[in-house]
């Protein structure tokens, strides 16, 4: 009885990791927004998408109607990968918002210090990663950087 339990046990926790992995497959950062690969999702009555923007490309959301262009990494002081730092340090990064009808505004995000997120046009954007992370060895090249953006229309 109690090799039978460990069995279930061990087969529900195998079926559990394989369920992870599937879900948490990455997406190729080609900057052409949530059709990509990506899936939008509704959270209530809110349209919600992920993007990720390689430095240089835009991204475009919402049905065409918002595009977001990743301009440069002004600023990357995280702490390097590897390294224990006091704090986790702060990226900023400056995009090119443009939404239906309005004229483009070109904006700066932060990854740990405010302003994390903007709202323009009828869409909030927040930043949520830059990749990649420094290294002891130095900072990554401008051209490798990725940003990931969630874009949600307002209510």
């Amino acid at each position: 009885m109690v090799n039978v339990m460990g069995m279930r046990l061990r087969n529900l926790t195998l079926c559990v990791a394989a369920l992870m992995l599937v879900c948490a497959q990455p997406v190729a950062a080609t900057g052409r927004g949530a059709r990509d690969g990506r899936a939008a999702q509704t959270m209530g009555a809110r349209l919600v998408e992920t993007v990720d923007v390689r430095v240089g490309r835009e991204a475009t959301v919402s049905a065409r109607k918002f595009k977001i262009r990743f301009v440069a990494v002004r600023e990357d002081s995280r702490c390097p990968e590897g390294v224990q730092c006091v704090w986790a340090g702060n990226a900023r990064v400056a995009v090119k918002l443009n939404g239906a009808g309005g004229r483009p505004v070109t904006i700066e995000l932060n990854t740990m210090t405010e302003p994390r997120e903007v709202t323009f046009a009828n869409y909030n954007v927040k930043l949520t990663n830059l990749a990649p992370r420094p290294v002891a060895k130095g900072q990554p090249k401008p051209r490798d950087y990725v940003a990931t953006f969630t874009v949600s229309k307002r209510s």
